[in-house]
């Protein structure tokens, strides 16, 4: 594409604004959460983690975002009562797929088993975007060398606060796991 004067100029980037959830995903001992480690598909050479979750569908609310992002995305299935929140809701912006993905989100937490994690997706450019779901301990997350989504300092303030709100709900110095 060119300027009316014929300089060469770049198409406008389209935009797509949504709502969205995040799940942290905490092991029983509370000492690991469960992170996908992907990329944009067009940019393959920057690979980043970030947690379970994607856009609030029509008709949805966001803790029920996070309930069918951890059933489509990794197969887990939890029912709304097991998960806590909302903490941190930020607004983010970042580039996927030739599209600039601007949204409200909420991180939301549950506490799951430590099994073998898997990553299902829900179509081709997600599962191709995919390079590996893996347990990492909440004391390595800036160890990872790659960006982390919420940042590990973020992380340790939802962990802070949800064990805060637990520990409040259940009269103990520690959550329940």
């Amino acid at each position: 594409m060119t300027t009316a004067a014929g300089t060469p100029h770049d198409p406008p980037t389209p935009v797509v604004r949504r709502r969205a959830a995040r799940l942290l995903l905490l092991d029983e001992d509370l000492t690991h959460v469960l992170l996908i480690r992907g990329c944009d598909p067009r940019r393959p050479e920057a690979p980043y983690w970030f947690t379970v979750g994607g856009g609030v569908d029509a008709g949805e609310g966001p803790r029920e975002a996070a309930v069918r992002e951890a059933r489509e995305e990794v197969g887990l299935d939890l029912d709304t009562a097991e998960v806590d929140g909302p903490f941190l809701p930020h607004d983010v912006a970042f580039p996927f797929d030739g599209v600039v993905i601007e949204q409200h989100q909420d991180v939301w937490v549950a506490v799951v088993p430590r099994t073998t994690p898997r990553f299902l997706g829900v179509d081709d450019v997600e599962r191709a975007a995919t390079l590996e779901v893996r347990w990492v301990p909440l004391d390595g997350l800036a160890a990872l060398g790659e960006p982390v989504f919420p940042a590990p300092d973020a992380v340790a303030e939802v962990v802070a606060r949800w064990r805060a709100v637990r520990a409040s709900a259940t009269g103990q110095s520690r959550p329940p796991a």
